[in-house]
């Protein structure tokens, strides 16, 4: 919970010692100053009259990791377990709601002594100097390392959820961000149109080739037309929506994602705040001729989900867009399945997933698309190290060395049924490397099982539609 009292003083205390890093502070026959204000100043606590670091890291983006690596040096002998600590000054939630508006992430250095103040010796984030500082002065010189990682997310349960393009993109500033993509979705409209019906279903123009590379493919635009990016838009006006999911076209006004890309910070998100693109190939360029772009008139999660469970096993939401999309051979719903909800019947099966998740390479704007096996719980659980049961609403599949990233979160699972490609899951976590925080290939994907939703599926595309 949020603390407005302590975040007031905070901001003041802020404002106060900003003016006296810049000049130095004295302490106990101490001077000290910071080698990078920018980033690290001295600060007093107020309510306790002791000094702490105050470290703030700009320029953070969702899906991003944050490693921070601090190394003080103080002048004194320290007694053993007191080395000080370092902590994030608001919650996680509200530090991802601040850097989602372009604000710092903050975070507060407690010393291991109050009468001896260390020097700041180096600040590195994700193993860069960011800060270069100075040893300190004495006969006995103590090295203090402190860490912190923070995964800055759009959820707190999931492992793998969004990504962000990194850098900063120019995009042609012709108004306000409202007006940019209105007038995109009027004007970018593909003259080649195709009827709406059950034939058109999972049946992509482009072929969609069946001789895969372990690691992944990078997608034709066209080879996936059911597919679609999910931005979330910034409350300040001007500001370029981030990438944070993937969806799945299901009907004219419908798609389908994971549970856990509608939720921040474990709320649900505003209808107005998303933005949904679709027949798009490169997820940064928002004037692809083949775009076309709609705003959001409602999120539906299932009731079931629990964005606090680590199983969320009804990761699923339907999105209602406010506009009908026209058919276009880069713009086709997939199939729904149907027949036979039993998992047992698909295991050892292959099927395709299609998405902006980071590659080996890295992060990426265009998509890439990979092929993975079915498997049974008792593979997935001798695989993740926990138990599933049998009649837990998701399944695993293995990647073959490849597998779902940051970026994937929502996307679809669809497995071949003659001519036609049918939905059967989403991508709904995977498991990251714990040294490196990379994802982990040789673990499998989880996958939210559509089966069992198809007939809440039903429901909810038919729920009336005012306006």
């Amino acid at each position: 919970m949020k603390h407005k009292g302590f975040d007031l003083e905070v901001s003041i205390v802020s404002l106060c010692v900003h003016i006296l890093g810049l000049l130095g502070l004295g302490v106990n026959g101490q001077y000290l100053q910071s080698p990078c204000p920018n980033i690290f100043t001295y600060q007093l606590d107020p309510s306790t009259r002791e000094i702490f670091g105050y470290v703030e890291i700009p320029d953070l983006r969702v899906g991003d990791v944050a490693k921070l690596n601090v190394e003080l040096s103080i002048a004194a002998e320290l007694t053993k377990n007191n080395y000080g600590s370092i902590a994030l000054i608001k919650t996680r939630e509200q530090t991802g709601k601040d850097i989602l508006k372009g604000l710092p992430a903050q975070y507060r250095i407690n010393f291991p002594r109050r009468d001896v103040i260390p020097s700041m010796k180096m600040i590195k984030l994700n193993d860069k100097i960011i800060c270069s500082g100075y040893r300190a002065q004495g006969r006995l010189v103590t090295t203090v390392r402190l860490a912190h990682t923070l995964q800055i997310k759009f959820k707190t349960a999931s492992i793998v959820t969004q990504r962000v393009i990194n850098g900063e993109r120019q995009v042609p500033q012709i108004g306000t961000v409202s007006n940019q993509f209105d007038a995109l979705t009027r004007t970018q409209q593909t003259p080649v149109t195709l009827p709406v019906n059950n034939r058109v279903c999972g049946k992509a123009v482009t072929d969609i080739s069946v001789s895969l590379s372990i690691n992944g493919k990078r997608c034709e635009p066209g080879q996936f037309p059911w597919i679609a990016a999910i931005y979330y838009r910034s409350p300040h006006r001007g500001e370029k929506p981030i990438y944070i999911c993937g969806a799945t076209i299901i009907n004219p006004r419908h798609l389908v994602t994971a549970g856990h890309c509608v939720f921040l910070a474990d709320e649900l998100i505003r209808p107005e705040r998303l933005l949904m693109a679709v027949g798009i190939h490169n997820i940064d360029n928002f004037f692809e001729e083949t775009a076309v772009f709609s705003n959001v008139k409602q999120i539906f999660p299932h009731p079931a989900y629990i964005d606090e469970d680590s199983l969320n096993e009804a990761d699923i939401a339907v999105i209602r867009l406010v506009k009908t999309l026209v058919y276009t051979p880069y713009i086709l719903p997939i199939c729904l399945w149907k027949g036979d909800d039993s998992l047992d019947k698909v295991v050892n099966m292959d099927g395709l997933v299609a998405g902006w998740g980071v590659t080996e390479k890295g992060t990426t704007v265009i998509p890439n698309y990979f092929r993975a096996r079915i498997v049974s719980k008792r593979q997935c659980s001798d695989n993740l190290g926990r138990t599933y049961s049998h009649n837990t609403k998701i399944f695993c599949a293995d990647g073959l060395g490849a597998g779902p990233c940051n970026g994937d979160s929502g996307s679809g699972f669809v497995m071949r049924r003659g001519d036609h490609y049918y939905l059967r899951g989403l991508v709904s976590r995977g498991r990251v490397e714990h040294d490196t925080l990379k994802c982990d290939i040789k673990k499998y994907g989880i996958y939210t099982d559509i089966a069992p939703f198809r007939f809440w599926l039903r429901d909810t595309i038919e729920i009336p539609n005012f306006g």
